[in-house]
């Protein structure tokens, strides 16, 4: 048998035993056993399994106060959660510029880093974190923005409201919030996750 039959032979082998292992990695189950039934458990949450008990008419949401100077616009938004069942936020929001007419608007987010954001409040300047909501708790972000046009604008774009994507697991929801805001440089807005 030649060399080059003997190592691809072992490369093959090598790929079988990977895909036996983690199919058995993901196939593991806990079982309980009682006197007249059994159970079986996989190793997941309820909430993580179940991303539609946050629904966007479980939240309402709130501008804090904005700060600014030199044209630069800092603003929190904190959403409280009024579902009766356990939700999840973890990463950054979605955000989208909606006009006073209710349509889309063009909208650039960028996701802070620790490093690119100096927001006031320390929490927003960490990475992105799990943020386990029950009813009557909160989650914020925070965002800043220029209202001074760059490049050729003329105008920067008005909106009257913002789509806010939550992003619930491997899912997204929205809610939108009325707000007047006007961020230049293709409506540019740089946000902090959740948290």
């Amino acid at each position: 048998m030649s060399r080059a039959v003997k190592t691809l032979a072992v490369f093959f082998a090598f790929v079988v035993i990977i895909g036996i292992v983690r199919y058995e990695a993901t196939s593991k189950k806990t079982t309980t056993t009682s006197t007249s039934t059994s159970t079986t458990a996989v190793a997941t949450s309820t909430i993580a399994s179940n991303p539609t008990t946050c629904s966007p008419s479980n939240f309402t949401g709130q501008w804090e106060n904005a700060e600014g100077a030199a044209g630069t616009i800092y603003a929190s938004v904190t959403l409280t959660y009024q579902g009766s069942q356990p939700c999840q936020v973890e990463g950054y929001p979605h955000i989208t510029l909606i006009s006073s007419s209710g349509t889309a608007l063009a909208t650039t987010v960028t996701d802070a880093t620790s490093t690119s954001a100096n927001f006031s409040n320390a929490a927003a300047n960490n990475p992105p974190s799990l943020v386990a909501l029950s009813q009557g708790s909160t989650t914020s972000f925070s965002l800043w923005y220029s209202d001074v046009p760059t490049g050729s604008e003329t105008a920067c774009p008005s909106a009257g409201a913002l789509a806010i994507g939550l992003p619930i697991g491997s899912n997204s929801i929205s809610v939108t919030l009325p707000y007047a805001i006007q961020p230049c440089d293709v409506g540019h807005l740089t946000v902090s996750p959740f948290y």
